[in-house]
């Protein structure tokens, strides 16, 4: 009687086995289909078209850059106007 209903936990184990390694990969299709997903949301094309369509953005002209540096001083930062 013991052999039997070992034999009969091995299988519902099993079966719980089974049932489990399908969900495992399910989830990692879903993982990597995300991945790709935030690749595409995160990708510089994306990021510029939002950021000028939505968000109003735009390259900076030429005279509205400003260099920002070290001066000579450890604590002191020195600006300057771009020319051009």
């Amino acid at each position: 009687m013991g052999v039997i209903y070992s034999a009969h936990l091995t299988r519902v184990q099993y079966s719980k086995l089974q049932d489990l390694e399908k969900e495992r990969d399910l989830l990692d299709s879903d993982y990597e289909r995300f991945l790709l997903e935030q690749g595409a949301w995160a990708g510089y094309a994306r990021v510029d078209e939002v950021s000028r369509s939505k968000l109003g953005m735009k390259t900076p002209s030429a005279t509205d850059l400003v260099l920002i540096g070290r001066a000579s001083g450890l604590n002191e930062i020195q600006f300057e106007q771009v020319k051009r």
